[in-house]
């Protein structure tokens, strides 16, 4: 997906996480908000996304697996995982 043809969106995405996530706040339209971008795209179409990553660590605090039809990558969680397996090998 080509994150500049969105760049409203992308700018909620920002707010929310800075002025909401990152002070511990999670709000029901803030939710919404991100569970629609994800729903915005028909599954069908060329832009579906395979999966969504939580790039941020705060993300984690708004969506869960169960929030949206596609996998969701806790980055956090991903580096966690790899870190125990580097450290028992």
């Amino acid at each position: 997906m080509n994150t500049s043809n969105y760049p409203e969106e992308i700018d909620e995405i920002n707010r929310i996480i800075f002025e909401e996530l990152c002070h511990g706040i999670v709000t029901p339209e803030s939710k919404e908000f991100m569970m629609n971008f994800a729903y915005q795209f028909p599954a069908d179409s060329d832009e579906r996304p395979d999966a969504i990553i939580l790039g941020c660590t705060e993300l984690n605090m708004i969506l869960e697996p169960d929030d949206v039809d596609v996998p969701l990558v806790d980055s956090t969680q991903a580096h966690i995982d790899k870190l125990v397996e580097l450290c028992l090998s």
